[in-house]
């Protein structure tokens, strides 16, 4: 009788730790229900970045780590917060960047290696986005870390773009076309304000203000 009882015991016990090690997997994988901010993939100016999420009700702190790769083996950024949100003062530009949030207990077995996570990219270059179009992008990027300008045109749509420095006074830039990827170098261009005048078909002219900054 006794053994019976060690055994049901035992089977309880059993029972007990597994619930508990699936309630802890549970609550350390849903720590964040949403990345929101940046979007994944986005490039963002590289100073006053806002990371933002939507995180799980019961989690009382974030763990926020950001890498410079999907590993993170290389974290620029482990800290803890107790808000859903965290603003970078500055990043390297030309940079990609991996984010996540990790909960305070360590899954020893696969070191976070299936914990979600987010990326976004870096540029030097400040763009007002408050009149962005939604056919014809302008998106800042770099390739082989030179600073450019990268329009992004899917529907191949035909359009004028003329790109004027504010403290030249001087057309730095201008060209029609109707194809679906273009460039516009512009590492080698004095820092400072440009203004970038779009202009689609009949549409009005859309005028967007960039910034070429120093850092």
């Amino acid at each position: 009788m006794r053994f019976l009882s060690l055994i049901v015991f035992s089977f309880f016990a059993f029972q007990t730790e597994s619930n508990a090690q699936k309630v802890l997997q549970d609550f350390t994988s849903n720590d964040v229900q949403e990345y929101l901010l940046p979007e994944e993939n986005k490039v963002v100016f590289n100073q006053n970045i806002e990371l933002k999420w939507h995180g799980n009700l019961l989690s009382k702190s974030y763990n926020l780590q950001v890498a410079t790769d999907k590993n993170f083996e290389q974290k620029i950024l482990d800290t803890f917060t107790e808000k859903q949100f965290c603003v970078i003062k500055k990043l390297a530009r030309h940079k990609n960047y991996f984010w996540r949030i990790v909960h305070d207990f360590k899954d020893i077995d696969n070191d976070y290696k299936n914990t979600e996570y987010s990326f976004f990219k870096t540029t030097s270059i400040h763009m007002d986005e408050s009149r962005k179009n939604t056919d014809v992008s302008l998106i800042p990027s770099w390739i082989d870390n030179k600073e450019l300008i990268y329009i992004d045109n899917p529907e191949k749509l035909e359009y004028a773009v003329t790109v004027i420095s504010l403290e030249e006074k001087c057309k730095k830039f201008s060209r029609k076309t109707n194809t679906e990827k273009q460039s516009i170098l512009t590492q080698d261009w004095p820092r400072g304000r440009y203004i970038v005048d779009l202009k689609i078909g009949d549409r009005s002219n859309q005028v967007t203000e960039i910034t070429l900054t120093q850092n």
